[in-house]
């Protein structure tokens, strides 16, 4: 999957707020986002959440509460 040490394809990771069990789940919307993330960025690592598509290294998990 590499060429020249880079990614040759794009590698989107996502995840949800709330389980897929759930009623009002965020779950089915993130993995939409992601799988249409993969066929229109440039090869990289991505994060796609919330109407959302950043760069991994831009990205921080962060707490509430």
């Amino acid at each position: 999957m590499k060429a020249k040490g880079r990614l040759a394809k794009p590698v989107v990771l996502t995840g949800a707020m709330r389980p897929y069990e759930l009623h009002r789940t965020d779950s089915v919307q993130n993995l939409s986002e992601a799988l249409c993330a993969m066929q229109v960025v440039a090869p990289g690592v991505y994060v796609a959440m919330h109407n959302r598509c950043s760069l991994s290294r831009a990205c921080a998990r962060t707490t509430t509460g």
